[in-house]
């Protein structure tokens, strides 16, 4: 992901991580729902007031991306963008409210 994000910007954080090792993959659609508490953020004042781009290479039940967002908008970023490069879900399914 490193790689695909450095296209976009010189400057790319890596402060998202899990708290605990998993594989996605694994989990079945209800696991993958519970992620929130599994994802953590570090050295988020760094992301104040800039542009931030999250990038989900493969969104199932949405729940990551949901907790990574959430994360990051306690920092006040000046804006959010999110990328997803592949989904099973229709557009119409998808919806960040």
């Amino acid at each position: 992901m490193e790689e695909i994000a450095s296209t976009f910007s010189r400057r790319v954080f890596t402060g998202l991580y899990k708290k605990e090792r998993y594989k996605q993959s694994e989990l079945s659609y209800t696991e993958r729902k519970s992620v929130q508490g599994k994802i953590e953020m570090r050295n988020g004042n760094t992301i104040k007031n800039k542009k931030v781009l999250i990038i989900d290479d493969v969104l199932t039940s949405g729940s990551t991306l949901l907790a990574c967002l959430s994360l990051v908008l306690k920092y006040n970023p000046q804006r959010v963008e999110l990328l997803v490069l592949s989904t099973k879900q229709n557009i119409e399914e998808l919806r960040f409210a």
